[in-house]
């Protein structure tokens, strides 16, 4: 069965984080540039934390299967920043989470 790909949609921006981190457009850039899956998997947590079950309520719940960076162009306050975008192949628990509004925002 094939799985299901998202289309790309931002994951983060360039500047600061609300963890204290800093985030450059280099960062970005080099992200999306050294991308590559077949060499290190990038599987999607649940708030940063993993079980040992994969039953458990912090089971994987994807992988991210592409990355890209753009600079946003829009009317915002975010216009000219670098954006770092991903395509993901998400369970259905996760696509479940989304539909009911849960978890709808990323982390890096």
């Amino acid at each position: 069965m094939a799985k299901k790909v998202s289309k790309f949609f931002r994951i983060g921006v360039e500047g600061d984080t609300c963890d204290g981190r800093v985030i450059s457009a280099q960062d970005i850039q080099e992200m999306a540039e050294t991308f590559d899956p077949r060499v290190y998997g990038c599987r999607i947590n649940l708030e940063h934390l993993r079980g040992i079950l994969p039953d458990g309520i912090f089971k994987r719940y994807g992988d991210v299967v592409e990355l890209k960076a753009e600079k946003i162009d829009d009317d915002s306050a975010l216009k000219g920043k670098w954006a770092l975008f991903a395509k993901i192949t998400p369970t259905d628990d996760l696509i479940a989470m989304n539909k009911a509004a849960q978890k709808v925002y990323t982390s890096m």
